[in-house]
């Protein structure tokens, strides 16, 4: 059931790298980090010879810990590091801030602490939990050489780890088998006093797999979602930011829902991951509503953090010189921001550089989504029948399927729809299928209809937001015939589109191939009809002579 974890990790890698190194803290750190920055992935498994000793690693009975013991349990706290980590090419430093921790008081008189690794999950490595022995005084101690992962049947460990002879890399302490914390009052602290100790992965042979963590804490997260009162008035929202630091004219879109309530207004769907989490403003006497800083968004298993929406001035900062020099966007945060609405009360604007940022953690900024001088405005609320999905791809191995879908954002007539009311199911023989726990490792509850725009924390179901399409792996084996389908609700009714079946024997081009085209007709992205133009951005409107439409954005060739 498990896919190869390059898969994952290169999945994993391009999001979560995204807010684990652009922007690195101004913090004093006791390790240097130059000292290994310049280890390719290559150099690392030449020089250490894993393709050799490859089967050598192989697991002898031994068990990671991946649940709670039975037990006291803190779990989802918020977890402070340093920490090194293992990313393309290159060992990057990172200081965790808004992480998720636990501790676990074990019936049997041990403290297991989770994901002490902070960097592993990002490898597909998961965050297990590692057990400590109560000594004096509220200190607990970690001994080395403990489990820490399975891979394959390739066994890693978390080893206790100081500098090498060169001060270049990290090996396994052969005098120091322990590091020692304080558990006091639902706080779990690094109490270690050597400044040269990590605790790092390594492989069975003691070779360093550049992850680690040091001056770690962990503290109980009492921060939670606002509630959204349930006589709020409902309105959707469509909101363009700028998303392009060379050209601030440029917008991105995106859909939200405000819920208004006397003077409180609540705006969610500001990240796919925790669509219901919502953000909390206050309207004022004037009509103009202040967001406040540091808003709880809730738990990321995908960014193994906390999410917060921070609030901050944008500015377009230049890394590099010369034909190097690039430019990205930077924050400063600040306490709130004012977005002030039109007189009926249909559009919400803050003005430049005025920015809502979906952050890991509510310290430094490690951004996830950025939504700078965000414009919302009043959508209507009405019933659509959404255009029929379609595949692009499929292929087939011994574990899995491999389905590769289209779901346009466009109802049959080519008018856009609000893609917070977008789902899509996958249709097995005939009834939509539900995507388990138990087969979906990533997947907090059973899954049937699938949001727009969600992947799971595992990528098993992977939507791509820079081509809009999706991969989904299918564990179902011997199945006769795969569909997909489309449902939007609005206006108080949910319709659906039609059931569009693949063929894997004869693929997805033979499936295509057996329509006939009764009409093909161009729109502009406000749903205008046009004449097509090479090179123009349109939406291209398909009717076949079975009664079927599909719908797609396209450059007109």
């Amino acid at each position: 059931m498990k896919k190869n974890l390059l898969v994952t990790a290169i999945m994993v890698c391009a999001s979560a790298m995204a807010w684990a190194a652009p922007i690195l803290p101004n913090a004093v750190v006791k390790h240097s980090p130059e000292k290994i920055h310049d280890v390719t992935l290559t150099q690392y498994l030449t020089n250490n010879g894993v393709a050799e000793r490859h089967a050598a690693l192989k697991s002898e009975g031994e068990t990671v810990i991946s649940e709670a013991p039975e037990g006291v349990l803190y779990d989802n706290m918020y977890a402070v590091a340093e920490s090194y980590g293992m990313g393309w090419g290159s060992v990057y430093y990172q200081h965790v801030d808004g992480g998720l921790g636990g501790v676990c008081e074990g019936k049997d008189g041990a403290v297991y602490v989770k994901g002490l690794l902070s960097q592993a999950y990002i490898w597909g490595l998961g965050t297990p939990w590692v057990k400590c022995e109560k000594a004096e005084d509220n200190i607990i101690v970690m001994q080395g050489h403990q489990l820490y992962a399975i891979d394959y049947g390739d066994n890693y460990y978390i080893e206790v780890m100081k500098y090498d002879a060169a001060n270049q890399t990290f090996v396994v302490d052969p005098d120091k088998k322990s590091v020692k914390f304080e558990w006091k009052n639902g706080v779990l602290t690094w109490a270690d006093k050597d400044e040269n100790t990590i605790i790092g992965l390594c492989d069975a042979t003691g070779g360093w797999f550049y992850m680690g963590d040091w001056d770690i804490q962990y503290k109980v997260c009492n921060d939670v979602v606002p509630e959204i009162p349930a006589d709020a008035t409902k309105m959707a929202l469509k909101m363009t930011y700028n998303d392009d630091c060379d050209d601030l004219t440029s917008l991105a879109t995106a859909m939200v829902d405000a819920y208004v309530s006397g003077t409180d207004i609540y705006i969610d769907h500001l990240n796919p991951e925790n669509r219901s989490a919502a953000i909390k403003g206050s309207i004022g006497a004037d009509g103009n509503i202040i967001i406040a800083d540091k808003q709880y968004l809730g738990i990321n298993i995908t960014y193994n953090s906390h999410l917060y929406a921070l609030t901050a001035n944008a500015k377009v900062e230049t890394e590099g010189t010369g034909d190097d020099a690039y430019n990205y966007f930077n924050f400063d945060k600040v306490s709130s921001i004012t977005v002030t609405p039109n007189e009926s009360f249909t559009e919400f604007k803050a003005e430049y550089p005025a920015s809502v940022v979906v952050n890991a953690g509510k310290g430094d900024i490690y951004y996830i989504e950025a939504y700078i001088a965000p414009t919302m405005t009043v959508q209507e609320d009405k019933a659509m029948t959404p255009a029929d999905p379609s595949f692009y791809g499929i292929s087939n191995t011994n574990e899995f399927t491999t389905l590769r879908v289209v779901v346009p954002t466009v109802d049959v007539d080519g008018k856009e729809l609000n893609t917070n009311n977008l789902f899509l199911n996958v249709i097995l023989n005939d009834k939509p299928y539900t995507f388990t726990t138990d087969k979906y490792i990533g997947l907090t509850e059973d899954l049937t209809d699938i949001p727009y725009g969600f992947s799971d924390s595992y990528y098993d179901i992977w939507y791509s937001s820079s081509t809009g399409r999706y991969t989904i792996y299918f564990y179902e084996l011997g199945w006769e015939k795969v569909g997909v389908q489309t449902i939007y609700t609005s206006g108080g009714e949910t319709r659906r589109s039609n059931i569009v079946y693949i063929d894997y024997a004869a693929g997805v081009e033979g499936v295509e191939a057996a329509k006939d085209i009764e009409s093909v007709e161009y729109f502009d992205l406000y749903g205008r009809s046009i004449e097509p133009a090479d090179g123009n951005l349109a939406i291209k409107r398909i009717r076949y002579t079975d009664g079927t439409v599909k719908v797609e954005k396209t450059v007109v060739k």
